[in-house]
């Protein structure tokens, strides 16, 4: 559900302005940093201030990568020389960072016996709703296939809304 908030000034002797901002969707964490000016309805005016949660970020940088609801308000003063009769105006949107779900736990190491198992389709161990070359759970990092063995691979946990939890490496070898 996308909600835009408007709060415009039409005063006479005032300088039309107006505060524009998006509530998005709530998003999974991540590592990279979420830009405020994204919130930003496109056409209206720029040049305003930032709060945060009631105070004024060191940057437009929003971190993203913890679970939490960031309260941004967006406030544009009157122009230089308007009257005293005109007020600033503010734009609001809300930011939910949704939690991360539980990695998958109790995977023991994975032995094959045999000298001729060289492929393997990790797919169907249970409890566990994707697998990873990598820790870091980059989508093109997602295994689609069989897999080489010996070799570390991450267990990973996807909830509900699409938010992945931290890899569980987990050994697979052949004896």
């Amino acid at each position: 559900r996308l909600e835009i908030n408007v709060d415009d000034c039409e005063v006479p002797g005032c300088t039309d302005i107006a505060a524009a901002l998006m509530s998005l969707p709530p998003e999974c964490p991540t590592d990279a940093d979420f830009l405020l000016e994204l919130l930003l309805v496109p056409g209206y005016t720029s040049g305003g201030t930032w709060h945060v949660n009631g105070s004024i970020p060191e940057s437009t940088l929003l971190d993203v990568s913890s679970p939490g609801v960031f309260n941004v308000t967006y406030t544009v003063d009157p122009q230089a020389g308007d009257g005293p009769q005109c007020v600033p105006v503010v734009g609001s949107a809300t930011v939910t960072v949704l939690d991360t779900p539980a990695s998958p736990t109790g995977i023991a190491d994975q032995c094959y016996f045999g000298n001729n198992i060289s492929l393997l389709v990790i797919n169907a161990i249970p409890n566990v709703d994707e697998w990873y070359f990598s820790a870091d759970t980059d989508i093109s990092q997602l295994i689609t296939g069989p897999v080489t063995i010996p070799g570390t691979y991450y267990a990973v946990n996807v909830d509900a809304k699409g938010c992945r939890s931290a890899g569980t490496p987990v050994e697979f070898f052949s004896q």
